[in-house]
């Protein structure tokens, strides 16, 4: 046999110098020794480690492992924190958090609440609205006449419309605006101005039936009777005030502009619920077929 070259090795229940315990098994493979497989021999025979396995080695079952705790295998104890208890005081302190920020993200938004807006569309293009100004509906532009600019509703389609303006106040607000309308024959326009988003309250006047309503989600609240002169611009002014912790008071006039706004208000209504915040709106329906116009909106919360 020439050296260094690789042998079969017959199979045989013989194994030498098996290694125990945590140490790699290995084998000590010499001529007439059989193990498994092939090995290949250097010169003069030597020990040579082989990673097989004997097969005379006795079969044994699998031991799970027992469960020892911490402090018998020298282990430190558990952290502090995996207990029921533990969770839910982490559980609570998150929700305290969350509440924490819920309330200074309100409180932040409150204070970020302007003053007062006020827009006579002197310093608009005219031509498309601009950009602060929100169209729900309708064709709206800002048209000049009569050296005023202002913003006017297409008469034509007839229908609601309606837009939004300026920043968003709060539930309680002052909102005062002139709106232009004429009547054609028999038939009258209705306009209004609004706060809180479209949802909001909502001032409306109805010449042709000759009432002054307040309205909320498309449903009259109240009611009372007004004048109105077609081809003129008219006053509106809509009020809202909190009284107590689940009482909010809604108020309305109505004044033309060639008049001094009265002192009392035409209308009034309560309410339990909050009444939502947000931008303040002109509403305009042109059952007369011509344009109703919009100006000099003043905006400021109630203190």
């Amino acid at each position: 046999m020439k050296i260094g070259t690789s042998i079969p090795v017959p199979l045989s229940t013989r194994c030498a110098s098996i290694a125990h315990h945590s140490r790699p098994r290995y084998a000590r493979a010499e001529l007439g020794h059989s193990l498994v497989g092939q090995a290949f021999l250097p010169a003069g025979g030597a020990d040579i480690p082989v990673r097989l396995p004997c097969t005379h080695r006795r079969e044994s079952s699998i031991r799970m492992p027992e469960y020892r705790h911490p402090r018998q295998t020298g282990m430190s104890a558990p952290p502090k924190g995996v207990g029921c208890h533990e969770s839910v005081r982490r559980g609570r302190q998150a929700i305290i958090r969350l509440a924490f920020l819920f309330v200074s993200l309100l409180t932040l938004a409150a204070a970020s609440r302007p003053d007062h807006y006020s827009n006579d569309f002197e310093t608009a293009k005219i031509g498309p609205v601009p950009d602060d100004i929100m169209v729900l509906d309708g064709t709206f532009a800002i048209v000049s006449a009569d050296g005023n600019k202002y913003l006017e509703l297409a008469g034509d389609p007839v229908g609601s419309f309606g837009a939004l303006l300026g920043p968003a106040f709060g539930p309680v607000v002052d909102v005062k605006a002139r709106v232009w309308g004429a009547a054609a024959g028999k038939r009258f326009p209705e306009f209004g101005i609004g706060a809180g988003d479209a949802g909001g309250f909502k001032l409306f006047l109805a010449p042709g039936r000759h009432l002054l309503e307040i309205r909320s989600d498309d449903q009259t609240q109240a009611t009372a009777p007004a004048e109105w002169k077609s081809g003129t611009w008219t006053w509106l002014r809509l009020r809202i005030e909190q009284h107590g912790a689940a009482k909010w008071v809604i108020r309305g006039k109505v004044w033309s502009q060639d008049q001094k706004e009265p002192e009392d208000w035409t209308i009034t209504t309560e309410t339990a619920s909050a009444p939502p915040g947000g931008k303040v709106s002109f509403w305009g329906e042109a059952f007369s077929e011509k344009p109703i116009r919009f100006d000099d909106l003043s905006v400021s919360p109630v203190k």
